[in-house]
């Protein structure tokens, strides 16, 4: 058990082929090794999305936090696709601006 509010790392795991069931076996195995599970305050999570439903389901006491360098990379990945049509200016400002957002601690 963490008592100096700085917290710990309780697990990282690699999963190959992140199915639903993969995810399953993976927290079962988590849950067995780590009697205190229950007591897990935060995930973070990569950028995706769909695992947030996962995790809420899994770890109903956690809070998830997605993880500001994965978003970020995704989305400049995203904004750097012709669809947009953004001219190399364009899509530098793009990419500030959406690293800018990201990080802010302003939520106005």
């Amino acid at each position: 058990m963490v008592t100096n509010n700085v917290g710990t790392f309780a697990q990282h795991t690699l999963i190959a082929g992140e199915t639903k069931l993969n995810m399953k076996s993976a927290f079962k195995a988590f849950k067995q090794s780590n009697a205190a599970w229950i007591d897990v305050k935060v995930v973070i999570i990569d950028k995706d999305f769909t695992k947030l439903d996962f995790f809420a389901e899994e770890l109903p006491n956690a809070t998830n936090i997605l993880c500001h360098f994965h978003i970020i990379d995704y989305l400049k990945r995203e904004a750097s696709k012709r669809d947009y049509g953004f001219t190399l200016i364009k899509n530098t400002h793009v990419r500030i601006l959406i690293t800018m957002m990201v990080r802010t601690e302003d939520e106005r």
